[in-house]
């Protein structure tokens, strides 16, 4: 929409935008990630780098 305007300030402006929500969206989906991945490590009490070990 913003590239209708034909107006570089309008578009700049929009784009910038986009870009933080992404960089808001992606580091946030990444946080809940591994928040998670660490609360079902810690549910099920294991040593996450034994068992990495322990493999080979």
């Amino acid at each position: 929409m913003a590239d209708r305007t034909l107006e570089p300030r309008v578009v700049a402006f929009a784009q910038r935008q986009v870009t933080l929500t992404d960089w808001l969206f992606t580091f946030g989906g990444v946080l809940i990630t591994l928040i998670a991945a660490f609360g079902m490590v810690a549910h099920m009490n294991t040593a996450i780098m034994a068992e990495i070990h322990s493999e080979r």
